[in-house]
């Protein structure tokens, strides 16, 4: 009967600390929670990232020329790069779109936004740091089943100049969220 006894203030004691434990666990990630809902519902804006729409890319000028040729390549890759592309033939069917919705503008849609803000990075892929050219040739080779391009081509420094206008300031007004 002792035995019994003992064993059963042993079991309440860890049901216990179990208890304890989980109150505790419990209650600091409620403040943690309660601070990360804060800092949300204090920010300025809380539309979601919306990227550019077509009709905002600049009309005038060399680099309004790159952006639209690249807004061209984006959303057309296998007319120009493809199986039958007209500028070579280099990968499979797909567009840049497949993967980066709406010519990469789309909120959560693996968009362009934060692309020219963020690069170069560090990329444990490649066990280094990684331009967005490189990761571009990433897109060609892994992605699209094709080959690399030469950084120097009109078609690099194209879609480059699209992705790094589509990750500028133009998108932060609502005005501009609606089509122009």
């Amino acid at each position: 009967m002792r035995g019994n006894v003992f064993i059963f203030v042993f079991i309440l004691a860890v049901l216990n600390i179990f208890f304890w434990q989980a109150f505790y666990f419990h209650e600091t990630n409620k403040k943690y929670l309660d601070q990360i809902d804060s800092r949300l519902n204090n920010t300025n804006d809380s539309t979601p990232w919306q990227g550019c729409n077509p009709t905002q890319i600049p009309t005038t000028g060399k680099e309004a020329e790159l952006i639209q040729y690249g807004y061209k390549l984006v959303t057309n890759t296998a007319y120009y790069l493809g199986p039958n592309g007209i500028v070579k033939h280099n990968n499979n069917a797909l567009t840049c779109q497949s993967c980066h919705l709406e010519a990469g503008t789309k909120p959560f849609g693996n968009n362009f936004g934060k692309v020219a803000a963020t690069y170069p990075v560090f990329r444990d892929r490649n066990n280094g740091t990684q331009t967005i050219m490189m990761r571009l040739d990433d897109c060609f080779q892994r992605s699209m089943n094709g080959q690399t391009l030469d950084s120097n081509t009109r078609e690099m420094q194209a879609i480059k100049a699209y992705i790094t206008w589509v990750g500028s300031d133009c998108r932060k007004t609502k005005r501009n969220l609606e089509p122009a």
